[in-house]
């Protein structure tokens, strides 16, 4: 039988940028552990499984094999329309972007977007996205493209104006 889950497991983890390392990392497990998984070696148990599914922010369904295109979670679906309203009135903030950006994804949808969740998404300590919340921090390109993917948002949106 082909390891799909492996497959969708590697996958779901270079499309976001993330190093198997990162990930082992965010999910608290030994140096090799996700190698494992990837080649079809060893399997998660079932916890583990939900939280990589939420992690990746697919549904268990997808990352088992079952349909071909991801499914979003609700969740997170409506978290990042209900963004996406509340940054039109801040399209032209220009360099104060970022720190609004952060501000308001918080405020809309703290279980999806609070800093906390969003550090760990991003594999970064919660005191760097705080900086940036508060004007005085950045973040590398990479990571602000992936911050705008995981929000729903046009990449060039994070930029620097």
């Amino acid at each position: 039988m082909i390891n799909q889950f492996g497959t969708r497991l590697r996958q779901l983890r270079t499309d976001r940028g993330l190093l198997q390392r990162d990930l082992e990392e965010a999910l608290t497990l030994r140096p090799g552990t996700l190698s494992q998984y990837e080649r079809g070696v060893r399997e998660p148990d079932f916890d583990l499984l939900m939280v990589i599914a939420d992690m990746l922010e697919v549904s268990l369904d997808y990352l088992l094999g079952r349909p071909e295109a991801p499914v979003e979670s609700p969740a997170l679906a409506s978290a990042r329309r209900q963004l996406q309203a509340a940054l039109s009135q801040v399209a032209a903030a220009g360099d104060a972007r970022l720190p609004l950006i952060l501000e308001l994804a918080e405020q809309v949808a703290p279980g999806q977007f609070g800093l906390q969740r969003l550090a760990q998404r991003l594999t970064l300590n919660p005191a760097t996205l705080k900086a940036c919340r508060t004007g005085t921090g950045s973040l590398p390109e990479t990571t602000l493209l992936q911050l705008a993917r995981h929000l729903g948002l046009p990449p060039d949106w994070l930029q620097e104006a």
